[in-house]
């Protein structure tokens, strides 16, 4: 390990991890591209107010603008959706993943196959997003895989269902998706609930 120390970045510190920007300046951010166009036109040297979802809040975080990398690398948004049918309290976390417009499957080989994913992904598989949804306006697309629903694991429709319907979609809820890019999270709000 190189003992030389690595440049304190803006950012250190003051985003964690699991952040999902939803704002800068107040203006809103909807996917990565959008997220680091805001950021480009920002001088360097000025001060901006990032809205972030942290932990099922929404928190304001002021970042002094730094000098963008030349070898920066672009990431890219994901999401997916979907509804598997159940049965007693099964249904209505059903209901709620369709409100949103998702439809889930438990993983099996022919949904792998389907969606060219790994063996042994563990979630809720994204089938089919309804238009116009909240779902949709989140970027989540078929062959998503959901793993997280806030801070909770995930590994099958059934599970991924009961823990929508456990959350606020109102103020929203960070899904953590896994796709063929790799993992991303989302940040699923239903702004009619």
């Amino acid at each position: 390990m190189s003992s030389r120390s690595i440049p304190t970045r803006p950012a250190t510190g003051k985003l964690q991890n699991d952040d999902i920007v939803t704002a800068i300046n107040g203006k809103p951010v909807k996917d990565s591209t959008q997220l680091r166009n805001t950021v480009a036109s920002v001088k360097p040297g000025e001060e901006a107010t990032f809205t972030v979802f942290r932990k099922g809040k929404t928190e304001d975080v002021k970042l002094k603008i730094g000098e963008q990398p030349e070898s920066l690398v672009s990431g890219r948004r994901s999401g997916s959706n979907g509804g598997e049918a159940g049965n007693g309290d099964a249904q209505s976390s059903e209901n709620t993943a369709k409100t949103v417009g998702l439809h889930l499957a438990t993983p099996n080989e022919d949904l792998l196959a389907r969606f060219n994913l790994e063996e042994g992904v563990k979630g809720a598989i994204v089938t089919s997003v309804d238009r116009r949804s909240a779902a949709a306006r989140a970027g989540i697309r078929p062959g998503d895989v959901i793993t997280e629903v806030g801070d909770t694991k995930v590994d099958s429709a059934k599970s991924a269902s009961e823990a929508l319907a456990k959350q606020d979609l109102s103020k929203g809820v960070r899904l953590a998706i896994v796709n063929q890019m790799g993992r991303n999270l989302v940040l699923l709000k239903d702004e009619e609930k």
